[in-house]
């Protein structure tokens, strides 16, 4: 509808949209990174390990750095057995030369310091090249 007040935070908002985030948190932090202009996210990318089996799937990703982001909400904590579950999960993914950083609900309300830990993250594992 040109014209309208909102066109221009509805055209930036369908440019945001990605069906790959399999919750409202991943979205978040997915539009996050995006609209900071932090480049080399990939959603639900594929890890392998050494063998060529699959390990997971990271929900974010950044391959080029080998980090992945993953947003661990209270029904980690909740559920039975799926603490132990992440954790070898994340032991998995260690030994198969990735670096695992969490994010809690705490980091969803304050996104500048979302962005910065993100970074932070990224300069401290630069990018990997075989």
């Amino acid at each position: 509808m040109p014209g309208r007040r909102t066109t221009a935070r509805l055209i930036e908002a369908v440019a945001l949209l990605n069906d790959c985030a399999e919750s409202a948190p991943e979205s978040i932090i997915r539009v996050t990174i995006v609209r900071a202009g932090i480049i080399g996210l990939v959603a639900n990318h594929p890890i392998w390990n050494v063998r060529g089996q699959l390990i997971a799937r990271a929900d974010l990703c950044f391959p080029a750095h080998r980090v992945i982001f993953e947003y661990q909400g209270d029904y980690h904590r909740a559920e039975p057995g799926r603490w132990r579950k992440d954790r070898t999960r994340i032991a998995r993914l260690a030994a198969a030369g990735w670096h695992v950083i969490e994010i809690a609900a705490d980091e969803l309300r304050d996104r500048t310091t979302l962005v910065e830990l993100i970074r932070d993250a990224l300069e401290l594992y630069p990018p990997v090249f075989a």
